[in-house]
């Protein structure tokens, strides 16, 4: 990856990207018969064989902090085979949920993931509050930040996380989770937004590899809640027109998105919203990888 960690620093406040992170004290259930991702099983004759091993599957979606439904964000996952997951709304060991609950971890731990936690708050109710970003694939590399605010406007600075993960042995991926402003604040988002989504483009443009980016963008198709341009010019959306996925402040949002780089339009293979959990719609995109 080109972009630097210390351009990262610079640009969007990094938080911790020299602690350790999660994924390198934290081993998940292996699974004897997974396979490994760009090959087939010619002894296979299932009629149904499950995702395409040459495909990966992206999953975004808001858990709701203490309403998280942990059996249906689990459920959701594993039967989507997912590749990567981010996870909003998400506590970590704070008092609204539990002192002792990790949320990202416990549902790691019920979908055989890794995963790295970013903290759009530090010191909330004893503990954090954020978003997380899994990944089925082997980490390579990771980081988290937080993205800036207008200082007249205010707010929370939302988190970043960054992944990079190994598709296979020649083709890695950059998979970024992100929660930009969702304020009840309409002039505060019109502040925020733009500046959160050029700091995000600043971050992936001299990438050079497959880039996802998914998370809450909290959008809508028209009018001034569209995406910012400085966005859109650089990634491509999953979905145009895309369909809400919460009702928030008065009117309908799209919170989960999920949105490409570096890979033709013709690979994405399918893009849709899954059921309601806790209130929130999850995003589902599936990206061909492996092209003949």
């Amino acid at each position: 990856m080109k972009t630097s960690l210390s351009f990262l620093c610079v640009l969007i406040l990094a938080l911790s990207s020299c602690s350790k992170a999660p994924w390198e004290s934290y081993t998940p259930p292996i699974d004897p018969n997974a396979q490994t991702p760009g090959t087939t099983d010619p002894d296979d004759d299932e009629e149904d064989p499950g995702k395409d091993p040459n495909n990966i599957r992206i999953v975004s979606v808001g858990i709701n902090n203490r309403n998280a439904d942990y059996d249906a964000l689990a459920n959701l996952i594993n039967s989507e085979e997912a590749d990567l997951v981010v996870l909003r709304e998400v506590d970590k060991n704070n008092t609204r949920t539990g002192i002792d609950i990790n949320q990202a971890e416990v549902i790691a731990d019920r979908t055989g993931m890794q995963y790295v936690f970013a903290p759009q708050l530090d010191n909330y109710n004893q503990g954090q509050f954020g978003l997380a970003v899994l990944s089925r694939l082997p980490i390579e590399a990771s980081s988290i930040a937080k993205l800036p605010v207008d200082p007249t406007a205010g707010g929370d600075q939302r988190p970043l996380a960054y992944l990079k993960v190994n598709f296979s042995r020649d083709i890695a991926i950059a998979f970024i989770g992100v929660h930009l402003d969702d304020s009840s604040v309409a002039s505060r988002r019109a502040a925020n937004r733009p500046l959160q989504s050029t700091a995000i483009v600043n971050f992936i443009k001299e990438m050079d590899i497959p880039v996802f980016v998914a998370g809450n963008f909290f959008f809508q198709n028209e009018g001034v809640e569209m995406l910012p341009s400085v966005l859109t010019n650089e990634v491509t959306p999953g979905c145009r027109p895309c369909e809400p996925t919460v009702t928030q402040h008065g009117g309908e949002f799209i919170a989960d998105h999920i949105l490409y780089k570096n890979i033709g339009v013709q690979q994405l293979v399918d893009y849709r919203l899954g059921p309601s959990i806790s209130s929130r719609r999850p995003a589902i995109a599936e990206f061909k990888i492996v092209t003949e």
